[in-house]
This record gives structure tokens, sequence and C-alpha cells, in this order.
């Protein structure tokens, strides 16, 4: 390698960790802990002092971009049981979204209304239920539109999509 390709790689390196660091720092913020006192300062619970400080990372459960994005980071949670992803969108946006199981670095996800009317088969992809598959697995679900996922959305969960009409759908949980 020539020595104008090795600065250019190290200044391309360079960029990209200022932009995740940047990311990082907005879309988080430290969560304080309240140490067992109540809304007075009062000690209400004993031995609940100390521990380690958590930072609380912003989670986009909503998804309306309609935009492919690019999972660049895998990040394990603190203060969550599920995977969290970085996920930078070609307008510039960039927001952490709960990962399925088989997302790695690289995985286009897709956030919003599907651009044509087709069955979408990839997995980690934000669409309406109509637009999915019978027999599809999948997890993060609204129960409301617009309302942000409510079911289905801790690590490791995932339902089927078992039947279809026009103004529902029918879920196999887990839970039978």
């Amino acid at each position: 390698m020539e020595r104008g390709e090795i600065i250019f790689l190290f200044l391309y390196m360079l960029l990209v960790d200022y932009v995740f660091n940047k990311a990082d720092k907005r879309l988080k913020y430290g969560k304080a802990s309240k140490g067992g006192r109540n809304f007075l300062g009062r000690i209400c619970v004993y031995g609940r002092g100390g521990g380690h400080k958590h930072l609380y990372r912003f989670v986009d459960f909503v998804r309306r971009v309609n935009s492919l994005g690019e999972i660049l980071r895998v990040i394990r949670d603190l203060t969550r049981s599920a995977f969290l992803g970085l996920v930078l969108y070609p307008n510039g946006l960039m927001s952490y979204i709960i990962l399925s199981s088989f997302n790695l670095v690289g995985d286009k996800v897709y956030s919003g209304l599907p651009f044509e009317n087709i069955m979408v088969k990839n997995i980690g992809w934000a669409v309406p239920l109509r637009n999915i598959g019978l027999f599809s697995v999948i997890n993060n679900i609204e129960l409301k539109p617009v309302a942000g996922s409510k079911i289905v959305r801790s690590a490791g969960c995932s339902c089927i999509l078992i039947g279809k009409n026009k103004s529902s759908v029918i879920l196999k949980l887990t839970s039978g």
C-alpha cells in the first residue's frame, strides 16, 4: 500500500469513530439511581445504595422512517435483555432498534411502509402485518398504529403469523 492510501484509511477510520461517538452521545443519557428514596428524598427501602452507573439508550420502537438502513453496530445493553443495533439511514438519521436474533452487522433493515405491494421475507424489517407472508416468524408487534411495539419485544421472543383477514391477523404466541 502506498503512503497516500494508508493516510486515507487512517482518516476514514477516524471519521467513522467520530460518527459512532457522536451517535452514542446523542442517543443515550445517564440513568440516575433512586437509592431506595421516595419523591421527598427520604429512605424508604434500605440497602439500595451504590451500584454501577447505567446508561439508558433511546430505542426507536415506532420506526416510521420509510427507508432502508444498514446496521452499523450491535450493542449489548445492560438495562435490557435484548441486543440493540445502531442503524444508519440514507438521510443521515441514526437510531437504535431492538434486533431479531438473526440480524448481524452490515444487514439491511427497512422501516416503514414498503415501496411496493410485496410480501416481505427479510428478518428485522418493520412493515405492516398485511405485507408479511403466512407462517413468518415475527417480533416487536404494535397493537395500534404509531403506538410503538408492545408485545413480543424481549430477547429471544417471537411469534408466528398463522392467519390473516382484511382487518385482523392471528398470531401464535409462545404462551399458547
